[in-house]
């Protein structure tokens, strides 16, 4: 089974650090609330949060199988005249996987904001 490359699964871990989902499983839940919605605009809220671990311990770094935690938001306004802004915010918890004993380093969080506007033609 091979994933498509555009493909995002989350913001930082997979689509930054490590690039393409290979020997992982994780689990996404993600939400999604309409703040406003006119005739020919909308609001939206969207939350998620990715927990994400190797198959194998072995494929780590530290010989530890949970990789780390990310929680990802963003605000989306969304008109049907095509213009869109997005503001969204990611943050990831690395776990043991990414330490390295050897060296006595202690992963960190990592982070990524990011605005994007659009116009659809």
């Amino acid at each position: 089974f091979r994933f498509n490359p555009d493909y995002r699964v989350d913001r930082v871990l997979w689509a930054e650090i490590i690039g393409t989902v290979t020997d992982s499983l994780y689990v996404r839940p993600w939400g999604r609330l309409r703040l406003l919605d006119f005739t020919s605009t909308q609001l939206n809220l969207k939350a998620s949060g990715t927990l994400s671990r190797s198959i194998y311990a072995q494929s780590t770094p530290n010989n530890d199988a949970l990789l780390g935690f990310e929680l990802h938001g963003a605000l989306a306004w969304e008109s049907k005249d095509g213009f869109d802004v997005l503001a969204e915010y990611a943050v990831l918890f690395p776990f043991g996987a990414f330490n390295n004993p050897s060296q006595n380093l202690t992963a960190t969080p990592a982070q990524l904001g990011r605005v994007r506007l659009a116009w659809k033609f």
